[in-house]
């Protein structure tokens, strides 16, 4: 009989053995298993902060507060500024400051932030005529007037309708907005379009976490609820500490047998209350010599500075909030050395919150209130608008003292080297309304380098571009050209023109008052504009000499001016881009002359 073969012991082995072992989990130690470590028992979990929470705990917590309106309110402590350009004079400027000012702009941007940091969000709704309704979209062209701007929090603004169409601006948020402001009112429910709400969000939120937060953003409240709880009681537990600091112990002879009976229990509560008594009164307690003793127990409090300086920080932590600005001191006692780096940095904090945050939501703001034709602008946007936030960072006058000495000895070099002159120093620095760093150049002498020239097929649409010019023949009689560049001397001032151009003879003298011409007719294909000169007898400032002669370069930018005593000049091109003693003076009007000649 043939012996069966021994049969081999059946082994099960689990496949991820060798990662449970020595991985997350371990069976063995209970590592990572649940039931086991209690760590697996520890979950996060975001919820979200209502309406009525937030209110409460901004209301009720000066921690909380200070947290949602202390970066707002110092992005807007120092104001901000319209910036004068070439389109929008200083004077102008002012006064569509002013014009922002009586809308109520600033201030609704403002509490828009602060709502936007507490609720999750805000939106800013102008109070406008369009010949339109709440449901339709904003006519931007047809605004009549805006009155003002009412600032709703974002469990006021519930969306209906959803934006669908990826191609749309506001694709994946609210296209009708229900308006449901707080307070008693007439119609509680407002049906609004998306363009009738400057919208203006919370903290970030996931995409899935955003939906189910009715496409809103998050309060910062929400992160801070744990941090912030934590501070407060910690701080509470440490007053209460004191109040314990120290606790007196009375010694009673017999006191188990005394509570044995009611009587005896009673009798020891009287006798409590006329020692608490006695020291009321007497600031002294009476005691039995034989039967009693009192003594005081200090309570330790040892480590409890340093607990809650890590509460403290840990504050500073999740705020992002520097601890001088948070909680009023420094880590180190006090408001200098690392109080002034501290300083700084929220500085900075601060200035990205504003270009990030402020700036997208009140540059809206700015340019829809331009659009009203009640507007200073009258519903016309410059094409060089633009303004700027105030520095946050103000030097004292030693600073600014050595900021000076610093930008002497700097000019001082370039004077030197012949890089400047003494009046762009001048007007650079003490020009304005307060003292500048920034150097402004008479010319600008990286024009061509910005903007190569451009070939036009039209001789009359030539670039402008304008290096100085040292001579000024209008009065002097000089040349402002090379003499070689013309056949006779004597006629450098103004040259007579002998011949008709296009139908039109000219004289070399300049032309009356009220006589005119049409200077584009006078250019033919042969004859292009080199200078255009404007006499300060007509033209009181450089920007109105400059305003006149935007005409003469259709539409192109005008380059730097050579100033004289008695005129300014914009260049168009090079004098030896000419041929020699072609060039000829024409004047279209009264205090404007027009040097042109034939290229090369």
């Amino acid at each position: 009989m043939k012996k069966s073969a021994a049969k081999k012991p059946y082994i099960v082995q689990r496949q991820d053995q060798d990662r449970v072992i020595d991985g997350w989990k371990n069976v063995l130690t209970g590592l990572g298993v649940l039931g086991k470590d209690k760590r697996t028992g520890a979950m996060i979990e975001w919820r979200q902060l209502n309406e009525m929470d937030a209110e409460h705990l901004y209301a009720a917590d000066d921690t909380a507060a200070r947290c949602v309106d202390l970066l707002p309110d110092t992005a807007f402590q120092k104001g901000l500024e319209v910036v004068a350009t070439d389109s929008l004079p200083r004077d102008e400027a002012d006064v569509v400051e002013k014009y922002f000012e009586r809308l109520g702009v600033y201030d609704a941007v403002h509490l828009a932030a602060r709502w936007a940091r507490l609720y999750g969000g805000a939106g800013i709704i102008p109070i406008l005529d369009d010949g339109r309704k709440f449901n339709e979209p904003v006519d931007e062209t047809n605004i009549k007037y805006i009155k003002g701007f009412t600032v709703l929090h974002r469990w006021e603004l519930m969306f209906l309708f959803l934006q669908t169409d990826i191609t749309q601006p506001n694709f994946g948020l609210p296209r009708i907005y229900n308006v449901i402001p707080r307070g008693g009112i007439a119609n509680p429910h407002i049906i609004m379009d998306w363009s009738r709400i400057i919208r203006f969000d919370g903290s970030p939120l996931p995409r899935t976490l955003f939906m189910r937060n009715q496409y809103w953003g998050d309060s910062i409240l929400r992160r801070l609820y744990n941090v912030i709880r934590n501070f407060n009681l910690a701080n509470d537990a440490a007053a209460s500490m004191m109040e314990d600091f120290n606790t007196g112990v009375i010694k009673l002879k017999d006191l188990a047998d005394i509570l044995q009976t009611e009587e005896g229990a009673a009798n020891l509560r009287t006798r409590i209350e006329m020692m608490n008594l006695a020291r009321s009164v007497l600031n002294s307690i009476v005691l039995d010599a034989d039967n009693e003793s009192f003594e005081q127990v200090a309570r330790p409090v040892t480590g409890a500075a340093e607990i809650l300086e890590r509460i403290n920080m840990r504050l500073v932590a999740a705020t992002g909030m520097p601890h001088t600005k948070l909680l009023g001191t420094s880590p180190t006692g006090g408001l200098s050395g690392k109080g002034e780096n501290e300083n700084r940095d929220w500085y900075d904090l601060v200035s990205s919150y504003r270009e990030s945050q402020i700036r997208p939501v009140l540059d809206k703001v700015m340019k829809l209130s331009l659009r009203a034709k009640n507007s200073p602008t009258k519903g016309l946007i410059p094409a060089d608008f633009t303004w700027k936030f105030q520095p946050l960072w103000q030097m004292d006058e030693q600073d600014h003292a050595a900021m000076r000495k610093t930008m002497a000895e700097a000019d001082s070099i370039y004077l030197d080297r012949g890089v400047i002159d003494p009046s762009d120093v001048a007007r650079s620095r003490f020009g304005g309304d307060e003292y500048s760093i920034e150097t402004t150049l008479s010319a600008d002498l990286f024009a061509e380098e910005e903007e190569p020239e451009r070939k036009y097929e039209d001789p009359k649409e030539s670039r402008i571009t304008m290096p100085p010019i040292t001579n000024d023949p209008l009065l002097t009689g000089r040349t402002a050209m090379p003499q070689t560049t013309l056949q006779d001397p004597a006629q450098a001032l103004w040259p007579p023109i002998t011949r008709t151009i296009k139908g039109i003879r000219m004289s070399g003298e300049l032309p009356k008052k009220g006589n005119a011409m049409d200077w584009e007719k006078i250019l033919d294909e042969s004859t292009t504009l080199q200078t255009v000169i404007l006499l300060k007898e007509k033209y009181k400032s450089e920007r109105e000499a400059r305003k006149a002669a935007k005409s003469f370069f259709k539409g192109k930018r005008v380059g730097g001016v050579d100033e004289t005593s008695t005129s300014y000049r914009y260049r168009v091109k090079e004098p030896d881009a000419f041929k020699e003693g072609s060039f000829r003076t024409i004047s279209p009007k009264e205090g404007i002359a027009l040097v042109i000649g034939k290229l090369k």
